[in-house]
């Protein structure tokens, strides 16, 4: 079981008091606070692009993916393991997706009416080839065979499946042809619990630039996309208000941002957490408009290299579990990479985590 900080000493769980000095270290605005409690997930390899989940039985779930290195030719699989404490301590992990031939990537998690949606890309050297869930009905012991969503050939995803009004949506980017220069951002919907997909909605047209990465919430008044705009240059949006069939402009909305802009809605509010650029260190802001306005940004992490990708779980109003992977080495080939993993709280509107 891993402990917080790798040290092996005992963990005091994050439901915790909130940190003491909340302006210490720019780490408090427009009422966003970081908890004083660090706890590390595991410490092996290049663990990254994480994904977490609270469960009906109250553990936390969190899945990444686990390899040599950052990038191909290195192979991936997908781990998971367990908190029964908030985050504070963990499960060894165990491999839970695994395919001989490709590479498989960015694990996301969703809860969807008392089953487990596991989602991930497939990628074989040279570029994504598809996006796939598996779904289960025991928490993560078990699991169904892989089901493809959508159809491009040229296909990646790293968000969590959402539900809304009794429709399932999935996120990812990619190119519809061999003639497009840039990726797009896509929706498709099911009617059937994740079972089946409809055609691909754009969300954001790749015309001139990359729209990759997109992160999906529902708010209640709308559905709200975060993605790449740009590839490296800031994050970008763009809101739907009739279910997904229509989407408005892209439109920047963070500067000096790169990476999955990681986003959660919670006591009204939502909450992104993604990598600040030029120093790769993990970051958050609040927004109360959908999105479109964002409050002064608060220091989460530092890395050595970059963060390598969050996800939330929301655990009661305003009280948000973040995974998060701090990366020191992105290795080269098929080996020497160094990423592990870290659970931190976030709270909005002096929120305190349950004793």
């Amino acid at each position: 079981m891993t402990t917080a900080e790798g040290r092996g000493e005992p963990v005091r769980p994050p439901r915790s008091e909130i940190l003491a000095d909340a302006g210490a270290e720019g780490r408090s605005a427009a009422a966003l606070t970081v908890d004083r409690m660090r706890a590390q997930v595991t410490d092996k390899g290049h663990a990254a692009f994480p994904g977490l989940a609270l469960l009906p039985d109250g553990r936390l779930v969190a899945a990444w993916r686990q390899a040599e290195a950052h990038m191909p030719p290195s192979k991936g699989v997908i781990e998971l393991a367990y908190s029964a404490d908030g985050g504070g301590t963990w499960t060894e992990p165990r491999v839970v997706v695994d395919d001989p031939s490709w590479d498989v990537r960015d694990a996301s998690l969703a809860v969807l009416d008392g089953v487990l949606h596991l989602s991930f890309f497939k990628h074989n050297g040279v570029i994504p080839t598809g996006c796939y869930v598996v779904t289960s009905a025991d928490g993560g012991a078990t699991w169904s065979a892989p089901s493809r969503i959508g159809n491009l050939a040229r296909a990646a995803t790293c968000a969590p499946l959402v539900r809304s009004r009794g429709t399932v949506y999935a996120v990812y980017y990619g190119r519809e042809n061999g003639s497009q220069a840039f990726d797009s951002a896509f929706v498709s919907a099911s009617r059937d619990g994740g079972g089946t997909w409809s055609e691909r909605t754009v969300i954001a047209r790749g015309v001139d630039r990359d729209y990759q990465e997109p992160y999906l919430v529902d708010t209640g008044d709308a559905l709200v996309c975060l993605f790449r705009y740009g590839n490296a240059f800031a994050i970008g949006r763009s809101v739907s208000l009739d279910g997904g069939r229509t989407w408005s402009e892209p439109a920047p909305v963070v500067a000096r941002a790169g990476g999955k802009p990681a986003v959660a809605c919670t006591d009204g509010t939502l909450i992104a957490l993604y990598r600040r650029l030029p120093d790769g260190a993990a970051v958050a802001r609040r927004s109360h408009d959908l999105g479109l306005t964002w409050s002064a940004e608060v220091f989460v992490d530092s890395a050595a290299v970059w963060m390598s990708y969050a996800a939330p779980a929301v655990l009661e109003d305003g009280v948000t579990a973040w995974i998060y992977g701090l990366e020191t080495d992105m290795g080269r080939g098929r080996s020497g990479g160094e990423s592990r993993l870290y659970v931190r709280y976030l709270l909005t509107s002096g929120a305190q985590p349950s004793a």
